[in-house]
């Protein structure tokens, strides 16, 4: 004789304890900063030591985004961070971020 289960069907895997969680929708502001990332991932990062040993970087398609560190690593970064912060307060704008330079 089959054993029945109250309320569902069996082998419908509803309910059980393993089920995968239900991914929760992204916020508009995860969303927009996922895009700015994107975008942000195809500009140039240039790096450079300064004369007091740490370390700038700068991107030529957003003037004016710099960053500084102590490690090269970190300052990169930082830099990247940065510039999809700023391409998403552009798009937040409602305005289109600048093109990359290099493709």
């Amino acid at each position: 004789m089959a054993k029945r289960t109250a309320g569902r069907k069996a082998g419908s895997g509803k309910g059980r304890l393993f089920d995968p969680p239900t991914p929760t929708p992204l916020t508009r502001k995860e969303a927009l900063l996922a895009r700015a990332e994107k975008i942000a991932a195809r500009y140039s990062v240039l790096v450079r030591p300064t004369k007091a040993g740490a370390w700038i970087a700068w991107s030529d398609e957003l003037r004016g985004c710099l960053s500084e560190a102590d490690t090269r690593e970190e300052c990169f970064r930082i830099s990247c961070q940065n510039q999809a912060e700023v391409v998403a307060m552009i798009l937040e704008l409602g305005e289109e971020p600048p093109k990359p330079k290099l493709l």
